[in-house]
Formats: structure tokens, sequence, C-alpha cells
């Protein structure tokens, strides 16, 4: 089986990292994604403003919900990721936010979808980092290993 390379998906919202993040994943549109998110919204009617973030808790419930079975793993440093992963960033300058950025296994490759940052950015403010069990990006995992 023959699988795509991740491809990076901008935020087209101030908080929407999580649904470009998700769009990313799962090879579809930042639009698609925010229907799976957010069904009962119409996204043409919400401004870049607007809350549609969600939180850590509910991101893993609905990564959890479209079948990617998230797990929660412990990672010190990020040369250590071997697996397609989404990581979530607490920013310095404002503890209460996360930002989520997509780990490729395939070509090692950072997708931030709304900046472009160095990787040990991401190392200094790493809080969670999540696996998946789906089989699309477990078998990602296993091409990642032979390509290494």
């Amino acid at each position: 089986m023959l699988l795509r390379e991740l491809r990076r998906v901008e935020q087209l919202h101030g908080n929407g990292c999580f649904i470009a993040c998700l769009a990313m994943l799962k090879g579809i549109t930042y639009e698609e994604a925010f229907k799976l998110i957010h069904p009962d919204k119409d996204m043409a009617a919400i401004s870049y403003y607007d809350r549609i973030g969600l939180t850590p808790e509910e991101s893993i419930q609905r990564l959890e919900q479209l079948g990617l079975g998230p797990v929660h793993r412990p990672l010190r440093q990020l040369r250590n990721l071997r697996r397609t992963a989404l990581l979530l960033i607490r920013w310095e300058h404002a503890p209460t936010l996360l930002h989520g950025v997509v780990f490729d296994a395939s070509t090692k490759k950072f997708l931030d979808p709304g900046y472009l940052r160095k990787p040990k950015t991401y190392e200094r403010q790493l809080d969670t980092v999540l696996y998946f069990k789906a089989p699309e990006l477990t078998h990602r995992i296993a091409e990642a290993r032979r390509a290494a």
C-alpha cells in the first residue's frame, strides 16, 4: 500500500490549529475537518477570531470518535520522535493556550498549521504528544522505520 506524504494544512481561524491538524492526519481539507468537529456550525458565518478551538480533553475525545485512537506518551526530546504524532504546545506567552503541530514520521518534518517555527521552540514548550492507533497512521510508522 502506497501512502501519501502528509500535506500541511493552514488554519483558517485564530484558534483552528486542531482542525488543521485533523485535516493533515486524515488527508482532507480544512473545511471538511471543520464539519467533522463542528457539524452544527456554518464555517462561512464564523469570523477568524471566534472561539472554535477545543480543550485538550475535547480534542482527544474527538480523535477517538473519528477512529484515530490517540495514545498519550511522554517525550523529553523531539529527536526521539519515531512515529507520526500530534504535538500540543503550551505557549510561554499565553500558558492557558495550546497549539497543535503534526510530526510526519515518514518525512521527519513538523507541519505547523499556523506558524513556521523551529522545532527547538516546540521542544521548550511541549505539553502533550499523541500517537495514533489508526491503521493508516500505524502503517506509516512501519514505512518510516524502513526508510530510517
